[in-house]
């Protein structure tokens, strides 16, 4: 059986190209606590939501590291939050 293998545009190679590039950035980054690990999730993101077609080629283990970095610059953004809330000296019920 022939499989249906899709032919990629120029551009479309180059984003799929740039993803993975910056995959492999956020898999270092997160092993060395890299602060551009969240410019890469954004870039990434920003590149998926301009090409929809690339969401279906990464592999599991490619989107667990998307969504590894993505956790992890969420947890600093929320330890930033807490912080600067715990700097006030107040604790609302946003805070819990």
């Amino acid at each position: 059986m022939a499989e249906n293998v899709v032919e990629l545009s120029p551009e479309l190679r180059l984003a799929q190209q740039q993803v993975f590039e910056r995959l492999e950035k956020i898999s270092v980054g997160l092993k060395t606590h890299d602060p551009l690990v969240e410019h890469h999730c954004k870039n990434i993101r920003q590149t998926l939501m301009e090409h929809e077609e690339l969401v279906h080629m990464l592999s599991d283990e490619q989107a667990q590291t998307l969504f590894a970095g993505m956790k992890s610059y969420i947890n600093v953004q929320l330890v930033k939050e807490a912080s600067k809330t715990r700097s006030k000296g107040k604790i609302t019920a946003d805070d819990l």
